[in-house]
């Protein structure tokens, strides 16, 4: 849902006429009415296009690659709670600087996104433990 609401689909006419959609869905800018008359406005800032998006989609799956095949290990040296620990802060970390990262760097957001997925796998080795 967040990079749904963080980018601006509307610039990329040239785009979306390669491909079987109607970018005129996008001309206005979403309004929804919230308790009380305030009115929230939903219209991305970033100028990513579909494969870019799907690139940064793809960087949680690269970082679980990465670490699948040495994480029972690391869990088996420095103890599960360890691990389990340094795989949160990891994963929250990251969450939390998504925006800020969103908005100075693309190659930023692939490497945190990277780092999400390598905290996954260490949270789901955990299970077992």
């Amino acid at each position: 849902m967040a990079i749904v609401a963080m980018v601006d689909v509307r610039n990329f006419r040239e785009f979306w006429n390669t491909v079987d959609f109607d970018p005129t869905v996008f001309n206005e800018t979403v309004r929804v009415d919230i308790d009380g008359g305030y009115t929230l406005s939903l219209q991305g800032t970033l100028l990513w296009i579909p494969p870019m998006q799907a690139i940064i989609f793809s960087g949680t799956f690269y970082g679980s690659l990465l670490t699948v095949f040495f994480t029972g290990k690391a869990i088996e040296r420095l103890g599960a709670k360890a691990i389990l620990a340094a795989s949160i802060f990891v994963s929250m970390a990251a969450t939390v600087a998504t925006p800020i990262l969103a908005e100075s760097s693309f190659v930023a957001l692939f490497v945190a996104r990277m780092f999400m997925g390598a905290a996954e796998v260490c949270l789901l080795s955990n299970l077992k433990n």
